[in-house]
């Protein structure tokens, strides 16, 4: 008897402990759009807000459309475009200037079939080329750039990490070269809720002074919001930054908030 009870104590754990794996809709989903290369539609906004000390602050919102493309069985390309809107307030004058920045591109293309690394482990790697047009209305700042950009994405159950680095070189007459760095990690809880970590910093030829890094360190959480007409993930994050150039002495903090609206299709990673 004592045989036959402990049989179905350890049939019974091991359900749970199943279970425990099994995901949860709006887990999935909120994974979904956290995943950069997830063969989904999306339209993504960022706000970026940089302040502190003084009385001169920036804010950036950037508008990006993501369309997925399936190749073939094998490969995949994501294309992403990122549009920015700038303003700048400078405390002394009173000034605030609002205008349309470099429009920017990136077509990553990304094995469609996730790479095995160890149990519940995949990778997806991914490369492409990437563009940055002249269309800033402030007229010091309207460059050209091509480039390339790099990313490998790592997932394991509920957790995601990604690195992406883009080198670009000025073109057509532009002598201002740049590079972005990014790291996320990301985990996400069944309820939808994430923990997260994903600073964008910058390397800039165009940066006045000796400094031409942009660099935050910080974190901040996130919440799916499984709408069914347009399910979204809703961001907030705070970065210190630790690093920067003389023109953003005094904007010490970045505050982010991120909206991602998942449009249409089906992600299996």
């Amino acid at each position: 008897m004592m045989r036959y009870q402990l049989s179905l104590f350890f049939i019974l754990l091991n359900v749970y402990l199943l279970a425990q794996d099994e995901k949860t809709e709006v887990q999935k989903l909120a994974e979904t759009a956290s995943n950069p290369v997830a063969p989904v539609g999306k339209l993504i906004f960022q706000n970026f807000t940089h302040t502190g000390s003084g009385n001169t602050w920036s804010n950036t919102l950037l508008v990006e459309p993501v369309i997925p493309l399936m190749i073939n069985e094998d490969i995949k390309v994501i294309n992403y475009g990122i549009i920015p809107l700038e303003t700048n307030y400078t405390g002394e004058a009173k000034i605030s200037q609002t205008h349309l920045g470099n429009i920017s591109y990136q077509g990553l293309m990304a094995n469609r079939k996730p790479i095995s690394l160890g149990e519940n482990g995949h990778l997806t790697v991914a490369v492409g080329p990437s563009f940055v047009m002249g269309t800033s209305t402030n007229e010091r700042h309207g460059t050209w750039n091509v480039g390339v950009a790099l990313a490998a994405i790592y997932h394991h159950k509920s957790f995601m990490g990604l690195v992406n680095y883009s080198p670009s070189w000025g073109v057509g007459g532009s002598s201002i070269d740049q590079s972005m760095f990014q790291y996320i990690f990301n985990y996400t809880f069944k309820t939808g809720t994430s923990i997260n970590t994903q600073p964008m910093m910058m390397k800039s030829e165009a940066f006045v002074g000796d400094t031409k890094w942009l660099i935050p360190v910080g974190g901040g959480v996130g919440q799916m919001l499984p709408f069914k007409s347009l399910p979204m993930n809703v961001s907030f994050n705070v970065y210190y930054n630790l690093v920067r150039p003389e023109i953003m002495q005094h904007q010490e903090w970045q505050f982010n908030v991120n909206i991602v609206c998942v449009l249409m299709g089906k992600n299996k990673y």
